[in-house]
């Protein structure tokens, strides 16, 4: 189950969060994935996956995955992203936070993916604009 998504900045702002159930602080993960950062998935109390993409980094917290899997779901939601933005950016998730968030909460709901089928997701958000 996917128990946080957090996304941040190079520069450590937060751009993109939403939280299932109780699991690491903000604080916790920035520092989990700086130190990290060449790895993908860091499995300690709570496994932490994460991926870069340009100067974003998404991230997500999970317990009882499996990392590749949810590895795969952050790839799979950012591949959306840029679907629906035309190659997302950091500027995407500070001026379209409606939109960013109506995606997240079309493809994975109470911390369980939905909807991998990107096409079907943007359709979902395109209604609700």
């Amino acid at each position: 189950m996917i128990k946080k998504i957090y996304g941040f900045s190079s520069s450590g702002e937060t751009r993109l969060k939403r939280t299932y159930e109780s699991s690491l602080s903000d604080e916790d993960i920035k520092e989990i994935v700086l130190s990290h950062v060449e790895k993908n998935i860091v499995d300690g109390k709570q496994m932490v996956v994460f991926n870069r993409f340009g100067d974003i980094f998404i991230a997500f917290v999970a317990e009882n995955e499996n990392g590749m899997y949810v590895l795969s779901l952050i790839n799979n939601l950012m591949s959306i992203y840029d679907r629906f933005f035309s190659k997302v950016c950091e500027l995407h998730f500070i001026y379209n936070f409606k939109e960013t968030h109506l995606i997240l909460d079309n493809y994975i709901v109470n911390g369980k993916c939905i909807s991998s089928d990107a096409f079907e997701v943007i359709k979902q958000v395109e209604c609700m604009r």
